[in-house]
């Protein structure tokens, strides 16, 4: 693997974003589930692409349509603790770096999230 040298971005805002997914991924996969993290650094494409997926609870698409809004939570918690507010704020975080969020999820499946980050060398 070659070396890419430093990657120049905002490390409280990728802090933010992968802190709470991660965070996320554990809170909502049961006990024993595999939670997957994946990095990628494109020197051409000068992107940093990260992928969280879990085998969670899982969202419908109603919840996948708001999930980054404020204090939305999913109609599935349950007695699952959480604000709202964590996705919602990696969003706002995902969109000032000029970056793209993607999610995918099926209900009692997991959900897997994807950033891309322009990154500078």
């Amino acid at each position: 693997m070659d070396d890419l040298g430093l990657v120049y971005s905002d490390p409280n805002l990728l802090r933010l974003i992968f802190t709470n997914l991660v965070s996320n991924a554990c809170k909502y996969s049961p006990y024993g589930g595999n939670v997957k993290i994946s990095f990628k650094v494109s020197k051409n494409k000068r992107q940093l692409r990260f992928r969280v997926e879990d085998q969670g609870i899982g969202m419908s698409q109603d919840d996948i349509n708001q999930i980054f809004f404020r204090f939305y939570r999913g109609q599935n918690v349950g007695s699952i603790e959480g604000t709202g507010i964590g996705l919602a704020i990696v969003k706002r975080a995902v969109d000032s770096l000029e970056g793209k969020i993607e999610l995918e999820s099926k209900v009692g499946e997991g959900t897997c999230f994807e950033v891309q980050i322009p990154v500078y060398f």
